[in-house]
Formats: C-alpha cells, structure tokens, sequence
C-alpha cells in the first residue's frame, strides 16, 4: 500500500520575502564574473535574466 505524498505548506512558511533585494543581485552577478569556473561565461547572462524574472 502506497502512502499519498506530504502535503507542502505555503512558501510563506519556509521564507519570509520572495525575491532578492538588490544588493544580493550585485553579489550574485559580482560572484559570477569573478569566479573560474569551466561555464562561467554563461553564469553571468543567466544571473542577469534571472535578476530581470
């Protein structure tokens, strides 16, 4: 017998704000620019359309 899934509470519960205040965006995308990695030329466009969303 299969038990049904756990019901989810609302994302009110789990997090107080729902979207990023601007000085974590600059962060996020000053943290992308810097960083090394093999695909950091895409991390930055896709922050940048993400903080636009």
């Amino acid at each position: 017998m299969r038990l049904p899934p756990p019901t989810r509470l609302p994302n009110k519960h789990y997090r107080s704000r729902e979207y990023l205040t601007p000085s974590e965006v600059r962060s996020l995308l000053d943290a992308a620019l810097e960083r090394k990695a093999r695909y950091s030329h895409r991390d930055y466009p896709c922050f940048v359309t993400l903080a636009v969303v």
